[in-house]
């Protein structure tokens, strides 16, 4: 319900002063991690993003895809339905959902000021494959365009 309406919650715990503070969560996270950091501070990020969406029995390979824009100039937007095919496999996935791909930042020496190179954006998305069946299965990864 919260998903579906881009409703996310993240809290600060102080426990000195057990102060709970809600902290502004615009875009959300995937799987807890936590950790205990070297001054005794223990570290929870997390979230509850959504890469599956089962109903019934699942028939498609599906899985996580990540997308890089390398575009310094401006960001990419790709609508839910985007093919992606596989230049070794020839498999091609689906997007369920439409993505926001940030620009690529452009890096650049810090003494001279030289232009380095571009640091693309990265975003990620659950993609299906285009047809049912374990022959649609890659198990691998694959460059996609």
């Amino acid at each position: 319900k919260n998903f579906d309406a881009q409703s996310f919650r993240s809290i600060l715990w102080d426990p000195k002063t057990n102060v709970f503070k809600d902290i502004d969560t615009p875009k959300d996270l995937f799987c807890a991690g936590h950790t205990q950091l070297p001054g005794g501070n223990l570290l929870i990020a997390g979230g509850t993003k959504r890469y599956e969406k089962l109903e019934g029995d699942v028939t498609k390979a599906g899985g996580l895809m990540i997308v890089r824009n390398e575009n310094p100039n401006k960001p990419m937007t790709l609508p839910a339905g985007t093919r992606f095919t596989g230049k070794e496999s020839g498999k091609t996935f689906i997007s369920q959902d439409p993505l926001l791909v940030e620009k690529a930042t452009k890096v650049f020496d810090k003494k001279t000021g030289e232009y380095l190179r571009n640091e693309a954006g990265v975003g990620r998305i659950y993609v299906e494959a285009a047809k049912s069946g374990r022959k649609y299965e890659t198990g691998t990864e694959d460059n996609y365009r």
